[in-house]
């Protein structure tokens, strides 16, 4: 059995009786239920210093400025995956509720208690699919696996671009539960 998680792959091995499926780490959590409420939105943050996990300057700036738009106007609070990402937010959100673990396990958990996931993290984005959790997806220009797997979508991510020009848009107009209860059928389904 071959499995690819994106669509270049698939083409490229479809020859050998490959399938087309969502990446593992959908599969990753026990417990996904339906949001059906816009309550409380988790923004993931992204440095443009860790080494082969960042985000451009010019993606940081400006997610740093919609995320800041975005906290006046929902109830937020932000994730961190790395060290770096926790150390540097506090200068941009000295006052926000922040989760951050060294230990892997913990993310369920954490992801578990929002409604929307936002970020430029693919797998942060992945496993708020996998709780049933909606997500709009920042992609970056500096990253390209990102982009390319986001590009054969099999969650539906909302896709914005580097610049966040239409994130708060996005946010006001999403259907937090016709979404989570798509999320909850592909992965019943799958």
């Amino acid at each position: 059995l071959i499995i690819s998680r994106d669509i270049n792959a698939q083409q490229h091995t479809e020859r050998f009786g490959s399938k087309l499926l969502p990446c593992p780490a959908f599969f990753s959590t026990r417990n996904p239920s339906v949001r059906t409420e816009k309550e409380k939105i988790g923004l993931v943050y992204m440095t443009n210093v860790t080494p082969n996990n960042q985000v451009s300057t010019a993606c940081k700036n400006k997610m740093i400025e919609h995320y800041k738009k975005l906290a006046v106007k929902y109830d937020c609070e932000f994730i961190c995956h790395y060290v770096d990402e926790l150390l540097e937010i506090r200068e941009h959100f000295p006052d926000a509720v922040v989760h951050y673990s060294y230990d892997f396990n913990d993310y369920e958990s954490i992801y578990y208690n929002f409604d929307l996931i936002i970020g430029p993290r693919l797998h942060g984005c992945v496993i708020g699919a996998a709780l049933g959790i909606p997500g709009i997806m920042i992609i970056d220009h500096a990253g390209e696996n990102a982009r390319r797997i986001a590009g054969s979508n099999p969650f539906g991510f909302k896709l914005c671009n580097e610049n966040c020009d239409d994130l708060l848009d996005m946010v006001d107009n999403i259907d937090i539960q016709s979404e989570s209860e798509r999320l909850y059928d592909l992965r019943n389904q799958t």
